[in-house]
């Protein structure tokens, strides 16, 4: 039966591999019944012609009846395995979302460290700087004059300022 997006992406991870694991059996499995049935009709098929071709009505009954239970069993296995390509189609979907998730966030990390190891060294660099500046040991006036002229620098400057 297939299953809504949202009660999947409630489960864990192992227990959707688990039951996407056996739904994969369980199609396996279907494909080789449909196809024994198919080798079965098939077989029925040639005794029914031959049942017809000797006029034997009591055989052709029994083989008609045999052929249309095949046909049914045929059907449901069908219907069935319609159902679970929808609900593996879910449970692919859920998994590659999962895993472009973690892809985003891992991102989003790794931004965040970037951002704040630049705000770290920047603010460093202008304590520095005005610490050269006020003891008059600045040997280099350009790097603190590129802190000046840059805004959101000075920004960030009045704001740690001691």
């Amino acid at each position: 039966m297939a299953k809504p997006i949202e009660d999947l992406k409630k489960k864990s991870r192992q227990t959707l591999e688990n039951e996407r694991k056996d739904l994969q059996d369980r199609q396996a499995l279907l494909r080789e019944k449909r196809d024994t049935l198919w080798e079965a009709r098939n077989g029925l098929r040639k005794a029914y012609y031959a049942a017809c071709e000797a006029k034997n009505d009591s055989s052709k009954a029994i083989l008609e009846k045999e052929l249309e239970d095949i046909k049914n069993d045929i059907a449901e296995i069908d219907k069935e395995y319609q159902t679970n390509s929808v609900s593996l189609e879910s449970y692919s979907k859920v998994a590659k979302n999962r895993k472009e998730g973690t892809g985003i966030l891992l991102g989003t990390l790794f931004t965040g460290l970037g951002t704040g190891a630049a705000i770290i060294l920047g603010k460093k660099s202008l304590d520095r700087a005005f610490d050269a500046d006020v003891n008059c040991n600045l040997v280099n006036k350009k790097v603190l004059d590129v802190f000046w002229k840059l805004n959101p620098l000075s920004l960030i400057k009045g704001c740690f300022r001691k």
